[in-house]
């Protein structure tokens, strides 16, 4: 995992245990959104404005709907944020 995606997962616990009540051990790369974190359709779009306000990219509702893990999550923040940059 390289640097920025490290930072991103490092925020990204902090961001799912602040909103959406998830514990921060809970949230590894591999952890399932729905199943070990039981977030569901609704909870997802919520995250999804948090994540689009926390981190200033623009992230489509299909998008969100089709990430099953956080280590998704990330790569999704990663490539938003370089699309960003460009």
């Amino acid at each position: 995992m390289s640097d920025e995606r490290f930072n991103l997962w490092s925020s990204l616990q902090t961001v799912l245990a602040a909103h959406m009540g998830v514990a921060i051990e809970e949230v590894t790369p591999c952890a399932s959104l729905a199943s070990d974190l039981d977030l569901d359709r609704f909870d997802r779009f919520e995250l999804l404005e948090v994540l689009e306000a926390t981190y200033s990219v623009s992230i489509s509702d299909e998008t969100i709907s089709e990430l099953i893990t956080v280590g998704d999550i990330v790569r999704c923040l990663h490539v938003a944020r370089t699309r960003a940059a460009a």
